[in-house]
C-alpha cells in the first residue's frame, strides 16, 4: 500500500507489478517498454498514465480509475476489459492493436482514439459525459 502517487517513468526493465497493489494517488508507467500487464485488483486512487509502455496487452477486469487514463502509445494493447469506468479522460492516442471496445464502457470525461486505426465501429451504448476524437 502506497498512500501518494507512484513515479516509475521509464522504467525499462520493469516487466509486472505486484498483485494487489493499492496507490492512494497517482501511478506513473510512462515509457516501461516491457511492462506486459497491470495487476489484478489494482487499486489506484487518482490517475494511471501508462503512455510508451508498447508490450502492455491487457488491463485487469473490472479496473475503475478515478482520474485519466492515459495509455497513448501502446501498441500491443487489444482490447480493453469489460466493466471498464474511467471518471477522468480516457486517452488511447496511436494503440495501433486495438480492435474494439467494451459494451460497457464508461468515461467520465473525453474519449481520444487518434490513431487507433484497427479500431472498427465503436459500440452502440458507448458512455462518454465528453467528446470523442477519432
Amino acid at each position: 500500500v502506497i498512500s501518494g502517487g507512484l513515479e516509475l517513468n521509464h522504467c525499462t526493465g520493469l516487466e509486472s507489478l505486484p498483485n494487489d497493489l493499492v496507490v492512494g494517488s497517482y501511478l506513473n508507467l510512462n515509457g516501461c517498454r516491457k511492462l506486459g500487464e497491470l495487476p489484478q485488483d489494482l487499486k489506484v486512487g487518482g490517475s494511471i498514465h501508462a503512455s510508451g509502455c508498447t508490450a502492455l496487452k491487457s488491463l485487469p477486469a473490472g479496473l475503475m480509475v478515478n482520474g485519466t487514463l492515459n495509455l497513448n502509445n501502446c501498441t500491443a494493447l487489444e482490447s480493453l476489459p469489460a466493466g471498464l469506468r474511467v471518471n477522468g479522460v480516457l486517452s488511447l492516442v496511436n494503440c495501433t492493436s486495438l480492435k474494439s471496445l467494451p459494451q460497457d464502457l464508461v468515461v467520465g470525461g473525453y474519449l481520444e482514439l487518434k490513431g487507433c486505426t484497427g479500431l472498427g465501429e465503436l459500440p452502440q451504448d458507448l458512455n462518454v459525459t465528453g467528446q470523442i476524437y477519432r
